[in-house]
């Protein structure tokens, strides 16, 4: 893995739909990035509070399926903001699948 990482929060979406908040990420992100960049953009998994974009995974994969530089880009799973959000099985995956399963 690379040294130049860039760890950034998705942002909010206010009162857009997701789907437009999701492609306005991707706008700003395609306009940033650029092939021979150096560094990788990692986007952070999220709590949900409030109108946060990246609280499921389905999030954060529509946001990278539309980026277009594919090898700068990846995610930073956050186990405090996942816990926070209670994602799906989160503790499961997180115990190896040993021990108790929390929902």
């Amino acid at each position: 893995m690379p040294g130049n990482l860039y760890n950034l929060h998705p942002g909010s979406r206010l009162d857009q739909p997701l789907d437009s908040a999701i492609e306005q990420i991707t706008q700003g992100l395609n306009h940033v990035m650029f092939p021979d960049m150096k560094t990788t953009v990692l986007l952070e998994t999220m709590s949900g509070k409030g109108s946060e974009v990246g609280r499921r995974f389905e999030e954060l994969k529509e946001i990278l399926d539309r980026v277009v530089q594919k090898d700068q880009i990846g995610v930073c799973m956050d186990a405090c903001h996942m816990w926070d959000s209670m994602t799906v099985s989160f503790a499961w995956i997180f115990c190896g699948g040993h021990g108790k399963k929390y929902e």
